[in-house]
């Protein structure tokens, strides 16, 4: 995930914009109808969602200016985006990244938000934050248009955020919230999922805006072959890739893969095996390791060598090796917090994965056998 870039632009001021903030929670879906309702009546909402649908029009107008496809409005991406946005707010942090155990927490990465709206999994493919003092304006209208204009503006002059505006995506949502005069935004992007292009009904004169929830309607679906074998070896090379602190170990990556291999077999996030099953290779970690190595890494005591697990289905339909490689981390960083690893930095590490595929379904098992 890419470092944010704090941008601090102090040029104009927020006018006439009420002080008073909106009540801002975060929700997931289930909530996305009332908060629409809510920006019908409140005159802070009104802006941030008006805000969100002008951006939307001035992003694909800047993409097609630069030869790239317009993106699809997500509602569900609009309100991860408001989710995140409302952390920063009630943390006065600019970051990709929320911490646990702080106020609107509802995930430590985009992936992570994006299925708190959802319970879906997540198909995210890039982030941009920022906050600045914009919104001038005498009406609702003239307002949102300000802040929208700005905001792109900003992004704009930032190269990474730039190209992430640019970049290969599907749909997006952008979500702003005010606070004493202050814009925050986030913009989440995605590479599959639903959207719709939709066009902001402004009214010409300062009435109460109406913006309509857009209905998602999903995609037709095409036939779609993944060589297993391959995606095995993608995968695989993702997580090395991803996790570019720690070396390569060779005889941790044999002791992971026979340890995938045997959770394929059973069917079960384990980190033990039984004597005389399909696949068997140890019983425990430490016979796994001193096996994979010919008894070279002899444990001397339990905290010189770490193991995860994790299982993820995926319908192939939405199989993408960016996508996985997200839920796979989110759900080892689980398994190593149940095991008291998370205080815990590697030195080197093994990845082994196993991909199979039942009728439409992908199952990946991924075990990360760690030495610290």
């Amino acid at each position: 995930m890419k470092t944010a870039v704090r941008v601090f632009v102090v040029l104009l001021f927020l006018g006439n914009i009420n002080k008073a903030q909106a009540n801002n929670k975060v929700a997931d879906a289930g909530g996305l109808k009332q908060i629409i309702q809510q920006s019908e009546r409140d005159s802070i909402l009104q802006i941030e969602r008006l805000a969100a649908l002008y951006f939307h029009e001035m992003l694909n107008a800047y993409r097609k200016d630069s030869g790239q496809p317009a993106l699809g409005w997500s509602d569900t991406l609009w309100l991860a985006s408001r989710n995140h946005t409302i952390w920063m707010v009630d943390n006065n942090e600019l970051s990709h990244s929320e911490k646990p155990d702080t106020k609107s927490f509802t995930g430590k990465n985009p992936g992570d938000r994006e299925t708190y709206v959802t319970k879906r999994m997540s198909f995210w493919s890039g982030e941009n934050c920022l906050y600045n003092y914009s919104g001038n304006g005498k009406t609702i209208q003239e307002k949102a248009k300000h802040i929208a204009l700005y905001s792109i503006n900003q992004w704009k002059k930032s190269p990474g955020h730039n190209r992430n505006m640019l970049r290969n995506h599907a749909i997006h949502g952008v979500a702003f919230v005010i606070k004493n005069g202050v814009v925050w935004a986030t913009d989440l992007f995605a590479r599959h999922g639903t959207g719709k292009i939709v066009v902001a009904d402004v009214p010409k004169d300062d009435a109460p805006v109406r913006v309509e929830p857009q209905q998602e309607k999903p995609q037709s679906k095409k036939k779609v072959n993944v060589n297993t074998r391959a995606a095995k070896l993608d995968i695989a090379q993702a997580l090395y890739t991803a996790d570019r602190d720690v070396k390569r170990k060779k005889s941790l990556e044999k002791a992971a893969s026979a340890h995938a291999a045997y959770m394929a077999s059973v069917n079960k996030l384990t980190h033990e095996q039984q004597k005389g099953k399909r696949a068997y290779y140890g019983e425990t970690l430490k016979q796994r390791v001193n096996k994979a190595s010919a008894g070279g890494a002899l444990l001397k005591g339990e905290d010189r060598f770490g193991e995860a697990a994790a299982i993820v289905e995926v319908d192939i339909q939405d199989y993408s090796v960016e996508a996985v490689i997200q839920t796979i981390q989110t759900q080892l960083e689980k398994d190593r917090a149940k095991r008291g690893l998370t205080e815990k930095s590697a030195e080197q590490v093994g990845y082994g994965v196993e991909v199979k595929r039942k009728k439409n379904v992908l199952l990946i098992y991924v075990v990360s056998v760690e030495r610290y």
